[in-house]
């Protein structure tokens, strides 16, 4: 049995994706993303299957990793290259919490 336990819950405007470790070292960390980022995971999540979501997460990290290598190793970043890496970033983060919540089956939201 996984002592890794996920859940969704509202916070400040937006949602949070809350990781619970049990064991001998438990901890929560808790990642905060967007309405939007609420929608369009809990629509892949329920709609897609985990192959094409590991698929999807794995071509949006290696998207983000080839902008960085261009912009921020090669060259020196602008303003807007900043703007650009954040939603590459964005992007990436809405993709795994997809797989993550259809691989540990999280519904779409809870509230306390």
């Amino acid at each position: 049995m996984s002592n890794t336990r996920y859940k969704i819950e509202e916070a400040d405007g937006g949602f949070v994706l809350i990781e619970e470790r049990t064991g001998p070292f438990p901890t929560e960390i808790r990642v905060p993303y967007s309405i939007a980022q609420e929608a369009e995971s809990g629509t892949d999540a329920a709609s897609r299957n985990g192959d094409v979501l590991r698929d999807q997460r794995k071509v949006e990290a290696l998207k983000l990793a080839r902008y960085a290598a261009s912009f921020f190793i090669e060259k020196d970043p602008d303003a807007q290259r900043l703007l650009d890496i954040r939603e590459y970033v964005e992007k990436l983060v809405t993709a795994s919490i997809a797989e993550l919540r259809k691989n540990a089956a999280v519904p779409s939201q809870q509230t306390e």
